[in-house]
């Protein structure tokens, strides 16, 4: 499983994805509300890579489409993390 969920991370480049953060330039200036934010984190060689995106980024101004394939790995990354765990226990909501 663990080996699977590698793959995922080098076929999407993890470790070279940037933070998506909601109304941080330059790619998510621009945000459509109530959308949800996913964090992956992965440790890669031994150091702890955590990438955050908030899913509803339109990027720094109308039309633009940067941020669009940042956001594809990363919605790849997650959706295969979880498609391969299958387990409640390694997807989990953000704490309060």
């Amino acid at each position: 499983m663990l080996r699977r969920i590698e793959r995922v991370l080098v076929a999407q480049s993890f470790v070279s994805l940037p933070d998506i953060v909601m109304g941080e330039l330059p790619y998510c200036r621009l945000v459509a509300t109530d959308h949800p934010t996913i964090t992956v984190t992965a440790f890669v060689h031994g150091v702890r890579v955590s990438r955050t995106y908030y899913t509803g980024c339109h990027g720094a101004a109308p039309g633009d489409t940067l941020p669009r394939p940042y956001i594809k790995s990363l919605q790849i990354v997650a959706d295969s993390i979880a498609a391969i765990t299958t387990k409640p226990d390694w997807i989990r909501p953000a704490r309060f």
